[in-house]
């Protein structure tokens, strides 16, 4: 299961001033506790450090954690299928975290995804996100 863990900490500016900085990361835990610890652990070090809120993030389907890119973009995906019982057709929605330099990389990195094997699936848009970092 993967989860959002936001951490404040201070950090000390070139100018010697401390500064209240906070971070969002994501990362993969089986619960809640690992989530905090995980987060604690980025926080070693820090001056101030603190977990201040955790969030389950249930429809994140894939992270691509490959670096290639400079900031992390939040991908939505629907997977198109037919209910047996009604013949009706429905969506499901899935999410998926990769880095890219914009949104367009983005895209162009999704759809070259989707191509290799996620045939049921339908990109929907793309945007940025402030998470920092992904931890697996």
């Amino acid at each position: 299961m993967f989860y959002q863990v936001k951490l404040k900490y201070q950090q000390v500016q070139e100018s010697g001033l401390k500064k209240a900085v906070t971070e969002e990361i994501v990362c993969d835990a089986v619960s809640f506790t690992e989530a905090e610890t995980i987060g604690t652990v980025e926080l070693e070090g820090l001056e101030g450090g603190d977990v201040t809120h955790i969030k389950r993030l249930p429809k994140l389907m894939e992270v691509f954690n490959d670096y290639d890119g400079k900031a992390i973009y939040k991908v939505v995906v629907y997977q198109i299928f037919v209910d047996e019982k009604t013949e009706k057709e429905k969506k499901l929605k899935y999410e998926w975290l990769m880095w890219a330099n914009s949104v367009d990389h983005a895209t162009r990195k999704a759809n070259e995804i989707l191509k290799q094997g996620y045939t049921d699936m339908l990109l929907d848009s793309v945007s940025t996100t402030t998470l920092s970092q992904i931890i697996l």
